[in-house]
């Protein structure tokens, strides 16, 4: 008898949960291309930070994979502007760290004015399509 009490409130939560979760609210897909010296970037990041109250609090981000990125709906952003920054560390300049120590970071290839100057705002849009294509020099 003690289970089945446990069994009902157990499958309750994992309902609420599901349900309270998983859905994409409103959210649009953003997907895009990232170049880097004219060939699609190897390796990075692209994130979109909230700039106005319409978006909300949503920040997101998305990996760059051979010169794409994609946030599906899931994880998408509300319509709303975003500064967007885009990183890309440079794997290479990375030396190997002393056994327990963490190292110096890896130099970011991409210049301030995609990152940390980033003035790039964009808009996402319902029902887009939002899709944002990026030439980094």
């Amino acid at each position: 008898m003690s289970r089945r009490p446990a069994f009902w409130l157990a499958l309750v939560a994992g309902l609420v949960g599901a349900v309270g979760c998983g859905g994409s609210a409103g959210r649009e897909a953003v997907s895009g291309t990232v170049q880097f010296r004219s060939q699609p970037l190897d390796q990075g990041t692209i994130e979109f930070h909230p700039q106005d109250a319409e978006a909300g609090g949503t920040f997101e981000g998305a990996p760059i994979t051979n010169g794409r990125y994609d946030l599906p709906a899931k994880k998408g952003l509300l319509p709303g502007k975003y500064k967007v920054v885009i990183s890309s560390s440079d794997a290479k300049a990375k030396e190997d760290p002393v056994p327990g120590e963490s190292g110096p970071p890896a130099k970011e290839r991409i210049p301030a004015k995609y990152n940390t100057a980033s003035a790039e705002v964009v808009e996402v849009k319902r029902g887009g399509p939002n899709v944002f294509d990026y030439d980094v020099k």
